[in-house]
């Protein structure tokens, strides 16, 4: 199957530069919440809610911290954690002879067109040629990697597919299902052109074309204990 994606340039409704120093005052005040910079604006990791912009607005005033603020985030579950560490030993193993960096949920990938910063589980670039915007973002990843979850489907399979598209070195993005076996793989065809293929058996195989090594999906699930 092939689809045709369109340049899509979706500011935020806040600057990177306020973003970088919301996420750096959350850290420094011991708020284990991940966020990305979406076109919304300021979202949880594992949310498609942007936070309330009052919430933004404080965090970033000179009164931060001043009053007792209470907000509750949706944590990532069991087998979101199991299928990431799966992936990231996998990689590790597969990519320990190749010239790649591998890098999970600490890191942002900065799509340049829209000026947004996500925050995916597990992305891999060409360490000779791996580009820097700052010391928290990467622009030029090979590979991204997203787990499901209820809360964020929709914006794993639409938006953030539409802005990862837009990166000229990214050759595959892979969406992994945690509640069934259930893998989508979108692999770059051309300009603005890539393919899908769908993968719903532990028995099968994902191929990644960016290293051209394959990985069972029995070792991406295993594990992971499926609902139903």
């Amino acid at each position: 199957m092939q689809v045709e994606i369109d340049n899509l340039k979706k500011a935020s409704l806040y600057t990177l530069e306020n973003f970088l120093l919301f996420v750096e005052r959350a850290e420094e005040s011991g708020m284990e919440q991940k966020f990305q910079l979406m076109s919304e604006g300021i979202v949880p990791t594992h949310s498609e809610t942007p936070l309330p912009h009052w919430f933004v607005e404080y965090v970033l005033s000179k009164d931060f911290g001043t009053q007792p603020i209470s907000l509750q985030f949706e944590m990532a579950t069991i087998n979101h954690g199991k299928i990431i560490s799966n992936l990231h030993i996998l990689l590790g193993a597969i990519t320990k002879d190749k010239n790649i960096n591998i890098y999970s949920q600490g890191t942002f990938v900065h799509v340049e067109i829209s000026g947004l910063n996500f925050l995916p589980d597990i992305f891999f670039t060409d360490k000779e040629h791996e580009k820097k915007k700052d010391k928290m973002s990467i622009l030029n990843p090979l590979s991204i990697f997203e787990v499901l979850s209820k809360s964020t489907q929709k914006t794993d399979r639409n938006e953030k597919f539409d802005q990862y598209a837009q990166i000229d070195s990214l050759k595959e993005y892979i969406i992994i299902d945690q509640y069934k076996p259930h893998v989508t793989a979108h692999r770059r065809t051309g300009a603005n052109k890539w393919e899908q293929e769908i993968l719903t058996s532990l028995g099968s195989t994902l191929t990644l074309e960016s290293i051209n090594h394959p990985i069972p999906l029995a070792a991406i699930y295993e594990g992971v204990e499926f609902e139903g």
